[in-house]
């Protein structure tokens, strides 16, 4: 099984572990082939920061019970997936927790050779997700996948006004969580990956960005009226709902002409993205190679 990490607080703290899980955790190799150099190693990075923070907050009291439980939470994944869901709730909260940053394997040469970094296919990380996916929470004695459960159940566990305090609210969080999910993120994918594989300016390119932006048309005049008469998704103040839908909303941003169209909802997009705890978790995605 995969052993925790240990170390001190903050970013860059030693990551104490051993065997060829702490080699995994300590870097990872992305091969890619290269026309001039047939197909030589290109990078090797170092991810050995476990992204933990020792500050605690609990929704309901501060007792070493609470602290015992945080210090079980571990979240699985890289910064490059849908693992800056909870991590940026997480990175609000101040909890503290172990980040193993597991990679995907369609990003590896060889996702299965003996020296590959953990991945999405290694032995140990398939015992804890047999759907071959990240991100995993393991919380005590509870793991979970899909990143908006583990989202929700942070912020009820953790995340104190960033949760929902009553039933009206977790019915709101769910609903938002779910809208999010089926009606935000795979057009917003669709425009994303067309824009980062430089296909926006062809005539096939411009074909799915149109039926993306056809069929995200519905949900965001939706928003643009939620948000001509409210701040936040919640309760009039930042939430887990307000987490979940900007991280799903961010895939369209590259599309330009949905800010004209819905500038209300591309400003709170904005404000949401202005938060110190999102800039800091972005700057250490951004660190990660594409």
């Amino acid at each position: 099984m995969l052993s925790p990490i240990e170390g001190n607080a903050g970013i860059g703290q030693r990551v104490m572990c051993h065997g060829s899980f702490a080699r995994s955790i300590r870097y990872f190799q992305i091969r890619r082939h290269d026309p001039d150099q047939n197909g030589a190693d290109l990078m090797a990075l170092v991810l050995g920061q476990a992204f933990r923070n020792t500050r605690f907050k609990d929704p309901v009291s501060q007792n070493s019970q609470h602290h015992h439980e945080a210090a079980m939470l571990t979240i699985y994944g890289v910064l490059r997936s849908r693992a800056t869901r909870p991590l940026w709730l997480l990175a609000e909260t101040g909890t503290a927790f172990t980040h193993v940053p597991v990679i995907q394997s369609y990003r590896l040469a060889d996702p299965l050779a003996a020296d590959a970094p953990l991945n999405t296919l290694s032995r140990d990380f398939l015992a804890i997700s047999p759907q071959s996916a990240v991100p995993v929470m393991v919380d005590g004695d509870l793991t979970l996948t899909e990143s908006l459960a583990i989202t929700l159940h942070l912020a009820r566990q953790y995340g104190g006004t960033l949760g929902p305090q009553n039933a009206s609210e977790l019915a709101q969080a769910e609903q938002w969580a779910l809208f999010a999910g089926i009606a935000i993120d795979p057009p917003g994918l669709d425009i994303l990956y067309t824009h980062a594989d430089g296909l926006a300016d062809t005539a096939e390119g411009a074909a799915k960005i149109a039926a993306a932006v056809d069929r995200l048309s519905r949900p965001l005049a939706r928003l643009e009226t939620h948000f001509s008469t409210h701040d936040h998704l919640i309760g009039n103040r930042f939430t887990v709902a307000d987490i979940m839908l900007a991280e799903c909303l961010r895939y369209s941003q590259p599309h330009a002409p949905l800010h004209a169209a819905y500038p209300k909802t591309f400003a709170w997009l904005a404000r949401c993205q202005a938060r110190p705890a999102f800039v800091e978790m972005m700057k250490r995605r951004n660190a990660e190679p594409a």
